[in-house]
């Protein structure tokens, strides 16, 4: 359920930057893939973008399950430590937090590799939730917060299917984190996750 939810969420992006048309990647460009259709390419943990979007604003890549390396989750997440005259590795608690669930950055970028070798920014970053807040609460320490401490976007989205208490909602504001609730199909939220995506196309 939660990756239909970031692909209709990802929809909904691509609706609110007015998008005209999705961009062929360079490999789709040769004649071989020339009379094919554009592809959106979902890969959680792959390097692929999502989709290249054509929009009145300029061009857009967005990402689904972004990650900055499909090997990060092995990386060492530890500390060593010499303890009782042997070192050892002390992995701190609490889970790592690598992917982003939906990611746009102004251009076009085939890949993560192309995107990090341009130096640019994050201009939003998503994170969603199609289940109620106490399946989840703990993912705001854990999860959400770390996200913009680690990718720095220029603006960011909690979306959730449900309402989460006001405390959070303050909580995230004070650490520049936006909500848009009661995001569903007919929900009472899509319009103002509408206008807070159409922010980023200044």
């Amino acid at each position: 359920m939660s990756l239909i939810y970031e692909n209709w969420v990802a929809a909904k992006v691509a609706e609110a930057l007015n998008t005209r048309e999705l961009i062929r990647r360079s490999w789709e460009t040769i004649e071989s893939f020339a009379n094919r259709p554009v592809t959106v390419w979902f890969e959680q943990g792959g390097e692929t973008s999502f989709a290249m979007l054509d929009t009145p604003h300029g061009e857009f890549t967005m990402w689904l399950e972004f990650q900055v390396n499909p090997a990060i989750h092995v990386f060492l997440d530890a500390n060593i430590v010499h303890e009782n005259g042997k070192l050892v590795f002390v992995r701190p608690p609490g889970r790592r937090t690598v992917r982003p669930d939906n990611i746009v950055v102004r251009g076009r970028f085939d890949n993560v590799t192309d995107l990090i070798k341009s130096s640019s920014g994050i201009d939003l970053l998503i994170k969603c939730k199609a289940l109620p807040y106490g399946n989840w609460e703990n993912d705001i320490d854990e999860q959400v917060i770390p996200y913009i401490r680690q990718f720095m976007p220029r603006r960011a989205i909690l979306v959730t299917r449900y309402t989460v208490p006001n405390s959070v909602r303050e909580k995230l504001r004070n650490n520049g984190i936006d909500t848009a609730e009661d995001v569903r199909p007919g929900g009472a939220g899509v319009a103002k996750l509408m206008e807070l995506i159409k922010g980023v196309d200044t």
